[in-house]
């Protein structure tokens, strides 16, 4: 009997991977300025709505079970040519299906649990991925602002000069800037025309280690 249980739990787990994937990939086409992340949270939002109609369908009494069939179409239709007692025995056998339906069991609470184990791993990958790559982006134990980022690529690869000379519309310039330091478009544009403010450090000796400043 454990066994069955057991297997049954695997069968759910697969089926449930399978989903996963396969609205993952539909999800991020559709909406290409989305990450996994997204599509995660949005699952478990969706889920949650549906688990707490679930949880109320569940605990309603008998008389508002009613309520709820007399609102389907399939109730209206019965009505127009049955008897009373035909009526009666319609919603008596409405009733037990609602109630087989709407009942509570283990299996609803596996999508849930699935999809937060989901989040909460996504997270810990996530924290692991940027723990190493801020250790990287450091310079002398500090992480380099905007300014500074922009300073560096204008020393070594010319970018104000070489985006000044391209025959576009500033605005296109900013763009451009924007795209390869990671930033708005407000803040390239004051990068580029000298009114950005930020703090930044003596870059002369790195300047030096490098030998760009002989």
């Amino acid at each position: 009997m454990q066994n069955n249980s057991s297997e049954s739990k695997q069968f759910i787990i697969k089926r449930l991977e399978e989903e996963y994937n396969y609205k993952k990939i539909t999800f991020l086409i559709e909406n290409p300025d989305k990450s996994e992340k997204d599509f995660i949270e949005n699952e478990i939002t969706i889920i949650k709505k549906t688990n707490d109609e679930f949880d109320r369908k569940c605990n309603l009494t008998d008389d508002e079970v009613y309520e709820e069939i007399k609102k389907e179409k399939k109730y209206l239709n019965s009505c127009k040519y049955a008897t009373t007692s035909e009526i009666e025995e319609f919603l008596k056998h409405s009733l037990k299906q609602y109630r087989e339906k709407f009942k509570h069991t283990e299996k609803k609470g596996f999508k849930s649990i699935f999809y937060n184990t989901k989040l909460k791993n996504f997270l810990k990958t996530e924290k692991n991925i940027n723990v190493k790559e801020n250790k990287s982006l450091l310079l002398k134990g500090e992480k380099l602002n905007l300014s500074e980022r922009y300073t560096i690529a204008n020393k070594i690869l010319k970018i104000d000069s070489k985006l000044r000379i391209l025959n576009i519309q500033d605005l296109q310039k900013y763009q451009l800037l924007a795209y390869i330091l990671g930033c708005d478009k407000d803040n390239a544009r004051n990068l580029m025309n000298g009114t950005y403010k930020s703090k930044d450090r003596d870059l002369t000796d790195f300047f030096n280690d490098l030998g760009l400043n002989q």
